[in-house]
């Protein structure tokens, strides 16, 4: 029997018809529900609301699916996420008793930090999407410049040739950022290019370069024929520093010789420091023939 007013028409033989009313008082209590007047979701996010009071069984019904739809019975149910946006859900217990929920489906800012990179040619940028829907996608204006790939939220940027390149991220709700990526060669120089030593100096010294690059470590070699003079060439563990070693007789002659130490960066860019061995030169002795100073 459902809460109302009724009229009963009551006869018998003996008695006329007459008519009883009767009321019938409903004392059951308010819908609740275990989230309130509201809950808020992110896109794809579920949530499980508890419907109790008034009289079940219960209908709930979302006034926009699109935005969130309501799934489940006996008082439990899963409202789930869709799109950006508001909607309500309508609960009616048997009655006709209702109890309205307002469902806010919110999505924060798609963004990517950093929010551009540059690099040198061979090197790899690393991206960090975050907000807006998974899954996400990217993709590159220039493969040619730059190739990406994505892992979860997770961009590796590998830089190929120079040039500038824009990339895209896009999330599941098609909204994308764009950002840029700049590629150059690398960069190696050495300081001083070149140095200079006399033919007389002993003692198996070494000489210094400053060093200074984008695209560490560096790797030094010494050509076979220098190794005479040569004996050793190593780049210090913070690739700031070139030694070489000089063997212990540096005596040339027919004129100055110039050797050549090779170094190269990580990318293949290379610069040569030159270290120059002075000759003493000739005399002339008393019968007009030439000789070379001797080395002391």
């Amino acid at each position: 029997m459902s809460p109302g007013q009724s009229e009963v028409s009551v006869q018998d033989s003996s008695v006329g018809q007459t008519s009883i009313k009767l009321t019938v008082v409903s004392k059951t209590t308010a819908l609740i529900s275990s989230v309130g007047s509201a809950i808020n979701l992110t896109p794809n996010q579920s949530r499980i609301v508890a419907i109790g009071g008034g009289n079940a069984p219960y209908t709930v019904l979302s006034q926009d699916d699109s935005i969130a739809s309501v799934s489940g019975g006996a008082g439990s149910y899963v409202v789930t996420g869709h799109r950006p946006g508001q909607t309500t859900l309508l609960v009616t217990d048997i009655y006709g008793q209702t109890l309205t929920i307002t469902v806010n489906v919110n999505v924060s800012t798609l963004t990517l930090a950093p929010a551009q990179g540059s690099g040198v040619v061979g090197s790899q940028l690393r991206f960090a999407v975050s907000g807006g829907v998974a899954p996400y996608a990217v993709s590159v204006a220039n493969p040619s410049i730059a190739r990406a790939t994505l892992s979860g939220s997770t961009v590796d940027v590998a830089l190929l040739a120079p040039g500038s390149t824009q990339l895209a991220v896009s999330d599941g709700l098609g909204t994308t950022v764009l950002f840029g990526v700049t590629v150059t060669n690398s960069t190696l120089t050495i300081n001083p290019t070149s140095r200079e030593l006399s033919e007389t100096q002993r003692g198996g010294g070494g000489v210094t370069y400053a060093l200074s690059g984008n695209a560490p470590p560096f790797q030094v070699s010494v050509n076979s024929a220098d190794r005479a003079f040569v004996t050793g060439a190593s780049v210090s563990a913070d690739n700031r520093l070139l030694t070489v070693t000089l063997g212990s007789d540096l005596c040339i002659t027919g004129g100055d010789r110039t050797l050549q130490m090779l170094v190269i960066d990580a990318q293949g860019t290379s610069v040569i420091a030159s270290l120059v061995i002075k000759d003493q030169g000739k005399f002339t002795d008393a019968a007009g023939v030439e000789h070379e100073i001797p080395c002391p």
